[in-house]
């Protein structure tokens, strides 16, 4: 309703009521959690140091391939330094890492005072043939 309908004067100010008290239940929201900032950090296709953070997630969403990581709460971070791959392979998603042929070749050799190196030539290979090789020493 207008102020003229009320009897009021064009001019005259009208006050309206507004509450003293907090309407009830209005005090037990107000809060939210901060952002987890999840998904992927680094794309497909770009190259990743090691230790970089891939995928930030929890649990297993995606899983760890060649030169991948788990860390705490099932962040992927990059083991070797190369170009990050996601890869599809029996309904999941996998990262994987595609290093170059130096870092291969040094990931491979044998250290001294160990019994096999790191990984075998046949896990070198499946990086660029994406075949399924030995499974890491």
């Amino acid at each position: 309703m207008l102020p003229s309908e009320l009897g009021y004067s064009a001019g005259a100010r009208v006050q309206v009521r507004s509450a003293t008290k907090k309407a009830a239940g209005s005090t037990k929201n107000g809060r939210d959690s901060l952002p987890k900032h999840l998904g992927h950090k680094i794309a497909d296709g770009q190259f990743a140091k090691t230790g970089a953070l891939i995928y930030k997630q929890r649990g297993t969403r995606l899983l760890a391939g060649f030169g991948v990581t788990v860390g705490r709460g099932g962040n992927l971070h990059a083991a070797l330094p190369g170009v990050v791959r996601f890869v599809r392979a029996g309904g999941r998603t996998a990262v994987r890492i595609d290093v170059s042929d130096e870092v291969a070749e040094a990931v491979t050799k044998r250290t001294p005072g160990t019994a096999r190196p790191l990984l075998t030539a046949t896990n070198v290979t499946s990086v660029y043939t994406g075949e399924v090789g030995d499974a890491p020493a």
